[in-house]
Parts: structure tokens; C-alpha cells; sequence
């Protein structure tokens, strides 16, 4: 678990732990571990270069380091993620609700507005150090 306990990552980790065991050939017993750092950035170097590499360990970490890994400017990032196996996600991105809040001074007043093209720029910006940053043009 690439998170702090109490969290949200952390209360889903627990609950498909929970259930996870019984689909599992010999039903055995599934531990949380959490490992919190850098946005989860310290799970998965520790999942890529230290965990056992037979099946027994698994992680969630955010869903952007794979592409981290990709872009290759952190020199904290110590895995390929072309060689990390994608086990699936609880969320269908269908019906999640997502929120993007701004000033009210902003230039940008709406999401059609963000996504024009040569529209005004909005600047975004992760909750901490290692979460996603963007700008849409």
C-alpha cells in the first residue's frame, strides 16, 4: 500500500484484501503492509526492486507513476514500468465523480472553456509533492 493508514487508498487496499484471499488458489490470508512516500513513488521502487517476484506481492500506488517512470526525469524512479503487470482498477471511470475547483477570479469559468482550443490557460496543481500537476492549454 503505497499510502498512509486512515486514508482512502488505505480502506480500499483493506477491503479487497479482505477479500481477496478466496480467489486466491489455497485461500491464503492477505496482509496490508502500508509504505507510504513520495505519492507512493516509494511502494512501487520497493515492489520493482526488493518484493518477491513470485506473485505473492502486489501493490496499489498512484496511477500516474507509471507514466513517471516513463518520462524518465526523476532520478528517485528505480523501476520500468513496461515491466510492471496492470492487475485491473474498482473504478470504471464511468460514473466517478470528479471535481476541479478554481478561483473566482480565474480566467477559465468553465470546463468547455478549459478544453477550447487557444482558450485561456488553467494552471493545476497536485494536493503534494510526487501527485499529478497539469495545465490545460
Amino acid at each position: 500500500m503505497g499510502y498512509g493508514t486512515g486514508g482512502g487508498y488505505d480502506v480500499y487496499g483493506r477491503l479487497i484484501a479482505r477479500h481477496l484471499g478466496r480467489h486466491i488458489p489455497g485461500q491464503p490470508t492477505v496482509v496490508v503492509q502500508n509504505m507510504p512516500g513520495a505519492g507512493s513513488l516509494r511502494a512501487v521502487n520497493y515492489l520493482y526492486n526488493n518484493a518477491p517476484k513470485d506473485g505473492t506481492a502486489i501493490a496499489i500506488f498512484s496511477r500516474d507513476m507509471p507514466l513517471l517512470g516513463l518520462i524518465g526525469q526523476n532520478t528517485n524512479v528505480r523501476f520500468d514500468p513496461r515491466r510492471l503487470t496492470w492487475l485491473g482498477s474498482s473504478s470504471s471511470y464511468a460514473n466517478d465523480a470528479y471535481f476541479l475547483f478554481t478561483r473566482k477570479d480565474a480566467t477559465v469559468k468553465s470546463i468547455a472553456e478549459a478544453r477550447r482550443a487557444g482558450g485561456p490557460p488553467l494552471v493545476l496543481g497536485g494536493t503534494r509533492r510526487g501527485r499529478p500537476a497539469m495545465t490545460c492549454p
